[in-house]
């Protein structure tokens, strides 16, 4: 019993000290290969390719990949996992940052991005990997509050 209790702390001492990571440098993961990670107060939440898909990279692309706990691109190759599915970033606020779709490595779709106040800054359509067009957007000027006189 004494030797039961003994392996169960050091298995839970062992499972704290792997999950205790700094604050601001998190990774989390979840069994639909959803990933998440926490830098310096910015939330980034994606996907990956189910690691026995087989993909040949196009030496002319721009492929976005994951390892370990950074997301990482590199043109005609890639050495993790493959962004696959929705991919989001965050302020520190939880409002929108960046928002599109990856399809295999490759940035596929519309792409958006937000001023730190909500308004649109950018929507960049890409097809397997190509920019197609890209519109820009100036932020509304807010008004001037005038006081009565």
């Amino acid at each position: 019993m004494k030797l039961f209790f003994q392996i169960s702390v050091m298995l839970l001492l062992t499972s704290l000290r792997a999950s205790a990571q700094d604050a601001d440098d998190r990774l989390l993961s979840d069994a639909q290969d959803r990933r998440t990670i926490i830098r310096a107060d910015t939330l980034y939440r994606f996907y990956v390719a189910d690691a026995d898909k087989v993909i040949k990279p196009e030496i002319t692309k721009w492929y976005f990949w994951f390892k370990k706990d950074t997301i990482l691109s590199t043109m005609g190759d890639f050495g993790g996992r493959v962004l696959n599915g929705e991919y989001k970033v965050y302020y520190p606020d939880k409002s929108l940052k960046e928002a599109g779709q990856f399809r295999y490595g490759l940035k596929d779709g519309d792409w958006k991005t937000w001023n730190p106040d909500g308004s649109l800054q950018a929507v960049v359509h890409w097809k397997k990997g190509e920019e197609r067009t890209s519109d820009t957007y100036s932020a509304p000027k807010k008004k001037k509050k005038h006081a009565d006189s």
